[in-house]
């Protein structure tokens, strides 16, 4: 990502509704699928740290980082073991971690699958992976370009490259529901303009009584997951065991 954005990362994230609610869908789905005593939990991608954080408080987490711009941001933060290292070559031994969560991480990759496999390696046989992605390629716009995207995921697309590299899918649901026409809506009419945002999504604060809204909806959606799940969404998440 551009260096800009770790820093709005940053600023955001404690509040803001987008991050706030995904970070309640992975602790819940985590908490949900993740049963075994005192585990040991890898945040790979862990950006500037605030995810990290919250896993620290129910288990014993290591977050790990390529940039050390974000790096310097998590270590701002209480109860964080930080490791420089990129997906591709983890620095850990074999079959390290319990569980692992790449939150939206793998579309940054240039090989997704490569990538994959080797944060494959550190988890151990029957271990928990949770991933979130963005979703659909139609729905491609200058947030993809500002956050350093290289793709974006259908639920078939993600399904087949986590069962290429060795997992049993749990749960898979779309979310950011409510939002999605909104965001669909937006993002064709700027093709359609041929106008392309600068900066991602995520970069400015909503008001006060927006936010909360939406960080409601985020809620009601957490609940539908745990139970059923969506057919669509603006991103994706799964939660999947390694053989």
């Amino acid at each position: 990502m551009e260096e800009s954005e770790y820093e709005q990362m940053y600023r955001l994230e404690d509040r803001h509704w987008y991050f706030a609610g995904k970070r309640g869908l992975v602790v819940s789905l985590l908490g949900k699928y993740l049963t075994k005593k005192d585990p040991l939990v890898l945040d790979a991608g862990c950006g500037t740290g605030r995810t990290l954080a919250e896993l620290a408080l129910r288990y014993d987490s290591v977050g790990m980082e390529c940039f050390a711009g974000a790096l310097s941001f998590a270590s701002r933060r209480d109860k964080n073991q930080l490791v420089q290292g990129v997906l591709e070559w983890a620095p850990f031994k074999d079959a390290a971690f319990d569980a692992v969560t790449l939150l939206d991480v793998l579309e940054h990759c240039d090989d997704d699958r490569l990538a994959l496999v080797e944060i494959t390696r550190t988890l151990a046989a029957g271990g928990v992976l949770l991933v979130t992605v963005p979703a659909y390629m139609w729905l491609w716009s200058g947030h993809d370009e500002a956050l350093h995207h290289r793709r974006r995921y259908t639920r078939k697309s993600l399904l087949l490259l986590l069962e290429q590299c060795g997992y049993v899918v749990s749960k898979i649901s779309y979310f950011n529901v409510f939002v999605f026409p909104l965001v669909a809506v937006s993002r064709l009419a700027g093709k359609m303009r041929q106008k392309v945002s600068r900066g991602a999504d995520t970069d400015g604060m909503p008001s006060a009584l927006l936010n909360s809204f939406l960080y409601r909806l985020q809620r009601l959606e957490r609940a539908v997951i745990g139970i059923l799940g969506f057919p669509f969404g603006v991103s994706l998440v799964c939660v999947a065991r390694k053989r």
